[in-house]
């Protein structure tokens, strides 16, 4: 967690476009940055952290807040195939999300940046883009096989 104010992820972001550090805004900046980096939280659980350290905050003023953020581009979102959004604070390193279609585990991998690639169309400017992968984790892979063997070894049995 950021020891004093100044060291807020966003902070100078929200200062060059003229908005203040609310509390409220605060309290959402300190909610994400407290987040481990393989952690994607929901609105509603940024709502739960940011009410710790500012007790009044609205849900309402969570949803708002994070869309002023998208807009700024301090945090950046991703939705699931459930429809849930889920938020973390922008990066200046390009990374990856690996997501299990089995558990719904989100994981975080460094790649290449085809932002430069994309560039080259004349008259577009790439800002920024999402990569996600889907498939499975070890640990469902693990169980999956673990099941398949288990089914094998029943129709064996039943021959």
């Amino acid at each position: 967690m950021p020891s004093d104010q100044s060291k807020l992820p966003g902070l100078k972001r929200l200062i060059e476009n003229k908005y203040r550090l609310t509390p409220q805004r605060k309290s959402v900046l300190l909610a994400l940055a407290n987040t481990r980096r393989n952690e994607h939280p929901s609105a509603e659980e940024i709502y739960l952290n940011a009410k710790e350290h500012c007790p009044q905050i609205g849900l309402a003023t969570v949803y708002r807040t994070l869309e002023l953020f998208m807009n700024l581009s301090i945090v950046q979102n991703m939705v699931l195939d459930d429809g849930c959004a889920r938020y973390e604070l922008k990066r200046d390193r390009t990374h990856y999300h690996l997501i299990c279609l089995s558990c719904g585990k989100i994981s975080e991998t460094d790649g290449i940046n085809f932002e430069p690639l994309l560039s080259v169309s004349p008259g577009f400017k790439v800002t920024s883009t999402v990569v996600q992968f889907f498939g499975y984790c070890e640990k469902c892979c693990e169980r999956n096989s673990k099941l398949l063997e288990e089914r094998k070894e029943e129709n064996n049995a039943q021959r």
